[in-house]
């Protein structure tokens, strides 16, 4: 939490400066945003920046954003450094500024992709099994990011999430708990329509097997 925190100040010192030209472009941004944090640009597979003790993950979006998942997966499985964050620059097109950023510990949202050990070697196993490259994006809204953010900043402030982040699998969790009931609800219709459908309700029969 302290190190967010410390990114979370360094983007609040400056959040007035982050409009412009420079915030437009759609890809090649996180060097102008780097520059106006004073933070040291990387052009690296696992991180963007580094601002002296943390090595960060630039984002930025108006809705929401997309995750490479073949990406995480290998963070997961220990590749790249321990202890980043990703923070999600939130902008309006049309003021071409930064409106807020959220911080994120990457663990969080890795847990909230859903990705575990057998489905990280799995998406590595898709990566290597392509003759060239594989893309494999998992969306987030804007409003799931900041429900998992460690810190939010905006220009009124630094708003610190008021207890931990959501549970890491809730997401699955919603998830398997609606497949769940389809599957219930199936069984349980197909259940009902062979029981009206029978010619006879004796197993024994071979009317039972007619419909």
């Amino acid at each position: 939490m302290e190190a967010a925190k410390k990114v979370a100040e360094e983007i609040f010192r400056v959040l007035p400066s982050l409009e412009g030209d420079h915030i437009v472009p759609k890809n090649a941004y996180e060097k102008a945003l780097c520059e106006s944090l004073g933070w040291q640009v990387f052009d690296n597979r696992y991180y963007d920046a580094f601002n002296g003790e943390t090595y960060i993950e630039i984002k930025k979006g108006q809705g929401g954003m997309h995750f490479d998942m073949v990406r995480y997966a290998e963070l997961l499985l220990g590749h790249g450094p321990a202890g980043t964050l990703t923070v999600f620059f939130r902008w309006k097109k049309k003021e071409k500024r930064i409106i807020e950023a959220l911080v994120i510990d990457t663990k969080v949202l890795i847990d909230f992709l859903c990705i575990d050990k057998q489905y990280a070697l799995l998406y590595l196993q898709v990566k290597a099994r392509v003759p060239r490259g594989v893309n494999i994006l998992a969306s987030a809204t804007a409003k799931d990011l900041r429900e998992i953010a460690c810190v939010r900043v905006d220009h009124q402030g630094l708003h610190l999430a008021p207890q931990a982040p959501l549970a890491p699998l809730l997401p699955c969790e919603r998830a398997l708990c609606k497949k769940r009931r389809q599957r219930q609800w199936t069984q349980h219709s197909i259940r009902n329509f062979l029981k009206k459908q029978r010619k006879s309700n004796d197993r024994k029969s071979i009317m039972y097997y007619l419909f």
